[in-house]
């Protein structure tokens, strides 16, 4: 039971609440300089604006904890107020005191959090030389967030399932930290930002501040009314459309601004002010401060004012999300009130709201107001939700797409095993286990290699393809089902088989990703990885096509970098390839690692579970067309990748408890994350043609970066792949933009029997939750389509740029083509499934190694790389394992 604060013990906050100075509260000055937009987590840059703004006469200042730059704020406020002044002096502050607002983010919402945030706020904000030690006004940032609740949320948000949590205690806790901060004299003004009137009605009283977005394509005469009823002071942010906005350039606003003699900039400011709004444009010139000081020396005219404040159709924010999808207890979403909610708000992006789910529409499945998105949301477990299923009713049978049997025929020669009984036993010959298993051969134990597949393809040369006949043997393609609106795709997530794996059949770019381990570690487990292979670098010609891209991402920020496979986070270029093995062999991990026979490998060796006694892996028992048991001395490494991992450790016992006892297979451990988590990287295909001639040669370049036009909210990171082909006579640029930073964690690995040849149902859909990961593509795209602008001979875009910037349409084509990268990982991850060293909790003797053990962060660009260097690692951590145990 959830009870108020108490205050019968002086917590922390409470004996630093009575060193402070009683205030005086002062009033909200009209203008402000906000520190988000451009200048957000930006010191130097922050240090310098906050100085121009004071020294151009501005005396307020917007900040934010979420901005993470208050250190340039307390150093632009150190060069204002030069000399400390005697802390002692409590006197009313000089009208030249600086008026700073901040805010408290949803991550520290909470009475203790709350009040512990404004001591935070007032170390790193105020400097010495300020005679008052009260922050002058503190708002609550958010009302919480659109997400289901997350580990990472304060202990007051409350569990809602597959819907966005309940921030309302969290709301309630923290409303009462800022009243009880005024009241003790820590703050001068309090109030909230973002909130709704439903948020609002929930309080148990009026706030002296309300910050929202407001502009005229943002009329919230809603919210300005109750401000003006209860004397509640109205901020605007957004006012001009933030960075990377073309509200500047508007030839009808640049018309108003001519006839009030102002600009762009002081027109949309003044109308805010004429609306009784204060407003906190940012700016990093002095010519932008003083414009923006000067915006309301005249009122405007009535014909400019009804103009501005006529209603709009393409009524839209600018900051996401929407807070209406934020919860109220007992308040419908429909209920919010306020302009019409944006064609993209929860899911309209894509014709329909919550009318999509994780497999076939099948209508019997849904009756007495049950809902496919309720019911199939794996975020409920394996079995979604609970209460949806009756005897007639089956999960399996509604939420996943049907998919054939696995093919376990054979694939070139089956090789018998000589021995039974061996030091260690790797599952799978891919990218981690080929490496896993030669690195321990190289150190003298006896290794058995369980292959499903078979030799894999035949040449480097080869483009995969697993729809094309002769390639059909190698690749497990399971299929997925998307309906969203009135879109239904069919669509596939594919992986390799045979020896190899997905490294026989993937594009060879080489990338170290940031594995999740120490950083000496890592760098000596690439270095081992690489002492296999041959590297080359790609080299481009520089044609006119590739200098009008380089320079419009120089001019973003995002420099040329010679390998940018090496930089992924932040660069543009050619990347980093494999050429060949230095043994001489084929490409992939295994032909390199393997290919002078270091351990024996059994093609055509399906797992269908691990043989465990007295809690330790000991063997396999085999499947298909290779039938029989494999016994292990020392150890396990299942490396069968993110979708067939999770299916061996389910049938031999570690998984979900309702998982095992569906299938009824006896416990080992129960581990619900096995399955779960499940990632991929979405991505959206388009097209430039130009008037270039067709040129010889690749000259493909590829970029990886977080933003072009604007900081990002979030931390995203795209790569962006320009591949250049003819067309008749003409070149046509065919590109890729891939979201290497998914917001979406809710896939799901989920088995459907006990029979080895049954494929697994896979529930990963991009689309799940608000569409953010889908949302951030479509941005992403326009952002795209702006900086290719730059291309003089540039014909058309497909989609075409006018049609991508309609929200409606960009839905529609976001459902029709957006794509998985083909990089499931994460099902089996670290940290709830497995410890530091790759070991499955639990049980003794048996390690991962493989995609599934990894987040998306850790495999970002191309995970191939990161995937075999996880094979070196797996081998170190097991030989130092068996090296722990003999010495004890």
């Amino acid at each position: 039971m959830r009870t108020e604060p108490s205050f019968r013990c002086r917590p922390w906050w409470s004996l630093v609440a009575a060193a402070w100075i009683p205030c005086v509260a002062r009033e909200q000055p009209w203008i402000a300089l906000g520190l988000a937009g451009n200048l957000n987590a930006d010191n130097a840059v922050v240090r310098q604006a906050v100085a121009s703004w004071l020294d151009a006469g501005g005396r307020a200042v917007d900040a934010a904890l979420m901005y993470y730059n208050d250190e340039g704020l307390r150093q632009g406020l150190e060069g204002f107020y030069g000399t400390p002044i005697d802390p002692k002096d409590s006197s009313e502050p000089s009208a030249s005191e600086v008026f700073v607002t901040t805010k408290i983010p949803p991550e520290q919402m909470g009475f203790d959090r709350t009040l512990e945030a404004i001591v935070e706020a007032r170390e790193k904000i105020l400097p010495a030389g300020r005679s008052s030690k009260t922050l002058d006004c503190v708002l609550i940032h958010w009302p919480g967030r659109t997400w289901r609740k997350r580990h990472s949320d304060p202990g007051c948000v409350l569990d809602r399932g597959s819907a966005a949590a309940d921030w309302s205690v969290c709301r309630r806790e923290s409303w009462a930290a800022l009243q009880h901060a005024k009241a003790m004299g820590m703050v001068g003004l309090i109030g909230v930002s973002n909130y709704e009137l439903p948020h609002l009605e929930e309080m148990d009283s009026v706030p002296d501040v309300l910050q929202i977005e407001f502009h005229p394509w943002w009329n919230r005469a809603d919210l300005l009314q109750w401000c003006r009823e209860r004397k509640v002071k109205l901020i605007a942010y957004s006012s001009l459309g933030g960075a990377g906005s073309t509200w500047l350039g508007d030839p009808t606003l640049a018309q108003l601004a001519r006839q009030e003699g102002l600009t762009v900039a002081q027109l949309l400011l003044n109308w805010a002010v004429s609306q009784g709004a204060a407003v906190i444009p940012s700016a990093r010139s002095r010519k932008h401060m003083e414009e923006n000081l000067a915006c309301c020396q005249q009122a405007l005219s009535a014909e400019t004012l009804s103009a501005m404040s006529a209603p709009l159709e393409a009524q839209h924010r600018t900051i996401e999300p929407d807070p209406r999808w934020i919860y109220v207890p007992g308040v419908a979403a429909t209920a919010f009130g306020g302009p019409k909610p944006p064609s993209h708000a929860h899911l309209n992006l894509f014709g329909g709201v919550e009318q999509f789910h994780f497999g076939s529409l099948r209508k019997h499945c849904w009756q007495e107001g049950r809902t496919p998105h309720l019911c199939c949301d794996p975020a409920f477990g394996p079995e979604g939700f609970s209460t949806c299923w009756t005897r007639e009713l089956s999960f399996i049978e509604c939420c996943t797409a049907t998919t054939d049997k696995l093919v376990l025929h054979p694939v070139g020669d089956s090789l018998a095993f000589s021995n039974s009984l061996v030091d260690f036993i790797v599952v799978g010959a891919g990218s981690a286990g080929s490496i896993a298993a030669s690195r321990l051969a190289r150190k003298g134990f006896t290794v058995v290699v369980a292959e499903s597949g078979g030799d894999g393809l035949s040449s480097k040369n080869i483009h995969p393809n697993p729809s094309s006949a002769e390639q059909f043997d190698h690749w497990f393609v399971h299929n997925v089902e998307w309906t969203l609106g009135e879109v239904s795709r069919t669509t596939q997530i594919i992986h390799g088989r045979g020896l190899g794996g997905s490294s026989s059949v993937n594009g060879k770019i080489y990338t170290r990703t940031p594995l999740p381990f120490s950083p000496a570690m890592v760098s000596a487990a690439y270095e081992d990885v690489e002492s296999d292979l041959l590297l080359e670098q790609d080299v481009i010609p520089i044609e006119s096509w590739q200098r009008a891209v380089l320079d419009g991402f120089e001019a973003a920020g995002i420099p040329y970098v010679h390998n940018a496979s090496m930089s992924f986070k932040h660069g543009v270029g050619p990347v980093q390839k494999i050429s060949s093995c230095k043994n001489g062999g084929r490409v992939s991990a295994f032909h390199c690692a393997l290919g002078k026979g270091d351990a024996e490998v059994l093609r055509n060796a399906h797992v269908d579970r691990v043989i465990f006694q007295d809690g330790k892996a000991v063997g396999v028992k085999l499947a298909g067309y290779v039938k029989g048991n494999l016994f292990c001395r020392h150890g396990m490494i299942l490396s069968a990748g993110a979708l067939q991992t999770p299916v061996i450790l389910v049938r031999s016992g570690i998984g979900h408890p309702m998982d095992l006892q569906r299938l009824g297979v006896e416990a080992q451990v129960s581990s619900p994350e096995v399955g779960a988590n499940l990632q991929d990287h979405p991505y959206l295909p388009f097209r430039v043609r130009t008037s270039l001639p067709c040129v010889d040669g690749d000259g493909s370049l590829y970029a990886f970066y977080s933003n072009l036009t604007a900081p990002s909210s979030r931390h995203r990171i795209f790569e962006l792949q320009l591949i250049p082909r003819c067309r008749g006579q003409n070149m046509e640029l065919k590109g890729y933009l891939i979201l290497l930073k998914s917001e979406m964690k809710s896939g799901r690995v989920v088995v459907r029997s006990r029979d080895a040849t049954e494929a697994p149902a896979i529930l990963n859909n991009p689309f799940v939750g608000d569409g953010i990961d889908a949302w951030q593509l479509i941005h992403g795209l326009r952002e795209v389509y702006q900086l290719l602008k730059a291309l003089g001979s540039l014909r058309e875009f497909d989609p075409p740029q006018e049609s991508l910037m309609k929200d409606g349409f960009a839905g529609q084509y976001c459902a029709q083509h957006l794509g998985l990268w083909q990089h499931p990982m994460g099902s089996a991850r670290m940290g709830s499934v497995l410890d530091h060293h790759l070991r499955v909790r639990g049980v003794g003797k048996l390690y991962v190694a493989d995609a599934s053990a990894l987040p998306d962060w850790a495999l970002a660009g191309h995970p191939d790389a990161g995937i075999r260097a996880v094979g070196s690692l797996v081998a170190q951590f097991a030989t130092q394992d068996l090296q722990i145990k003999r010495v004890v």
